[in-house]
């Protein structure tokens, strides 16, 4: 059996109820929609805040480490600099102790060089006295023997003296 229920409320009244009670689920049901917005905002604050300083920690690490880093750039820049002015210099580097210990043992007695020009382009020059025209000749000869000269050249001028005269050669490099 069922319970029966007397409902001596006018309609009015009736409706009047029913209207509170849908206004009163609606107030309770924005109240709580605040209340789990309340809550997710004080979340995202407080999740907010520890990210900003875990991010204020992460750029910390990373100006300290670019700078350490750039000063290590910076050095190996400075080698790399270093290294390709060397090897530079390698490059155009000639070893004059073995030329001129050749060009030495080419030289005759009676022979006096007062100048000797070694550049590392196509020429070389040397000038000194000598004693007869057959030394001097025999110099050619020796110096044009040599794996570096390609030929010598002597000015006509300085064959017409016999003894004791000042000469010039020049040797064109191989």
């Amino acid at each position: 059996m069922y319970p029966t229920r007397l409902n001596l409320l006018s309609p009015e009244k009736r409706t009047y109820l029913r209207r509170m009670i849908y206004i009163q689920f609606i107030k309770n049901t924005l109240i709580s929609i605040v209340f789990v917005f309340c809550v997710s905002g004080i979340t995202l604050l407080g999740g907010q805040w520890v990210l900003q300083e875990y991010f204020n920690d992460v750029s910390t690490n990373l100006v300290a480490t670019n700078n350490g880093s750039a000063e290590r750039n910076q050095k190996i820049k400075e080698v790399n600099y270093l290294i390709s002015e060397t090897d530079a210099l390698q490059q155009t580097y000639i070893i004059w102790s073995s030329i001129i210990v050749e060009l030495t043992n080419a030289i005759p007695n009676g022979i006096v060089i007062n100048d000797l020009s070694l550049n590392s382009g196509d020429k070389y020059v040397l000038s000194g006295i000598a004693d007869t025209r057959e030394n001097m000749l025999e110099m050619q000869k020796k110096l044009n023997t040599l794996d570096f000269i390609k030929n010598t050249k002597i000015p006509i001028s300085q064959l017409t003296e016999k003894e004791n005269f000042a000469f010039s050669i020049s040797a064109t490099v191989k």
